[in-house]
């Protein structure tokens, strides 16, 4: 099974054609900025893809607060949420 950056690594690597994997460089760079220069259509199709492959909804608060700008942002999103899920799945096992 493909780890959490693997996964957001593929979807990136698609819609952007850029292996951040690689082109570590990059994970800090605006998107939408002069140097990657990805079309708004593109983000947004990132945006329903990490919905779709991590099943959870991105809260609107955390796209308006610059956490949809850069790689490592989006990436930060993925991971609180999907820490989140961990724990809540603990926490029911320990009260089941």
């Amino acid at each position: 099974m493909k780890t959490i950056i693997e996964q957001f690594d593929d979807i990136m690597a698609h819609r952007s054609g850029i292996d951040f994997s690689v082109h570590e460089e990059l994970k800090e760079v605006p998107l939408l900025g002069e140097v990657i220069n990805l079309p708004v259509r593109e983000l947004l199709l990132i945006f329903f893809d990490i919905e779709r492959v991590f099943d959870f909804k991105i809260p609107e608060e955390d796209v308006l607060n610059n956490g949809f700008t850069t790689y490592n942002n989006i990436l930060n999103i993925i991971e609180k949420y999907m820490n989140n899920r961990k724990t809540n799945i603990l926490r029911n096992k320990c009260f089941s």
